[in-house]
């Protein structure tokens, strides 16, 4: 048995992730497909709240702790992590509606 290629290993893998088997079923009609496609938005959606929630634990930290990172009496500041905080909320906030799906 000879090891595989690095290309099929890749789409192995993809086959593994995508799970092509339920592409390729029409006869599941749209509302399956629209139930995954909200399901998939849906993990992202929750995903992108715990990467707020992480980001708001890591400027808690900073803040608290800024005056020990800098050896030469500055603070390390805060204020580039609530800007990607405020981006990411901004992008939270419009979710339901970006990730809708529309006809093309």
């Amino acid at each position: 048995m000879q090891p595989k290629s690095q290309a099929q290993e890749i789409r192995q893998s993809m086959k593994t992730i995508s799970n092509p088997e339920v592409y390729e079923d029409e006869e599941r009609g749209t509302e399956y497909y629209q139930s995954q496609d909200k399901q998939y938005t849906d993990h992202v959606k929750a995903e992108l709240e715990q990467v707020i929630s992480h980001l708001e634990q890591a400027i808690t930290y900073r803040y608290k702790n800024s005056h020990l990172m800098l050896n030469n009496g500055n603070k390390a500041g805060t204020g580039e992590l609530e800007s990607l905080k405020d981006n990411l909320q901004k992008i939270h906030a419009v979710w339901d509606e970006s990730t809708e799906i529309y006809g093309m």
